[in-house]
């Protein structure tokens, strides 16, 4: 396997991760809101970083109907949104990181038809610009 031209073995183990992102198939939230789940509680993310990856998921129109925006809270484990939005923000957490490498593991398979949609769409805006396994 080759990443940039270059044999997967020849990376340190710590590169390697850090030009992978994951989706997992069930999405994990921290308690606190929409903004410090998609940054991870980075501060060094800016505003515009935060909603350019939710407009690269389609969260940006969910996130702007919410009374708070950014700043709502999601809850525990995101028990405050559906299993479709925790999915789209995972998604965009792990696209705010402008990584080469994406794997998605079925990040579809737990979430109603308009948000699988949604994903894919996102998946398609994408294609090109990283590698998608």
């Amino acid at each position: 396997i080759y990443i940039n031209g270059i044999d997967i073995s020849k990376y340190d183990s710590s590169v390697l991760r850090h030009l992978m992102g994951y989706v997992f198939q069930q999405a994990y939230l921290f308690k606190g809101s929409i903004k410090d789940n998609l940054t991870l509680f980075d501060n060094s993310i800016s505003h515009d970083e935060m909603v350019k990856a939710a407009k690269q998921v389609n969260l940006d129109s969910m996130i702007e109907q919410l009374p708070e925006g950014y700043n709502t809270p999601v809850g525990y484990l995101g028990s405050l949104l559906s299993d479709g939005q925790k999915q789209l923000l995972a998604f965009g957490r792990t696209l705010i990181r402008n990584i080469p490498i994406l794997l998605l593991d079925e990040a579809t398979a737990n979430i109603d038809s308009h948000t699988e949609k949604q994903i894919q769409a996102s998946i398609e805006n994408i294609r090109g610009s990283k590698t998608i396994v």
